[in-house]
């Protein structure tokens, strides 16, 4: 069965990024994060994380009722 992959979120944080990924993976959502940062310059890039695009509905609902989604 093959798995259409869809961006959910993108930030220059990876950490948040793992999170949200975190969070997603206890709900059962499989996720992908992709780290395009520069490893020589950390602040250039971001990283992206993606999840199959039939769960993409769900998982966005979960990201944004997440208490780190109104940080800031």
């Amino acid at each position: 069965m093959e798995t259409n992959w869809k961006l959910l979120a993108k930030n220059s944080d990876l950490q948040y990024i793992t999170i949200l990924s975190n969070v997603l993976e206890e709900k059962g959502i499989k996720s992908n994060v992709i780290n395009r940062t520069d490893s020589a310059f950390p602040s250039l890039g971001e990283s992206e994380l993606y999840v199959d695009e039939k769960k993409y509905d769900q998982a966005l609902e979960i990201v944004n009722d997440h208490p780190l989604s109104h940080a800031g």
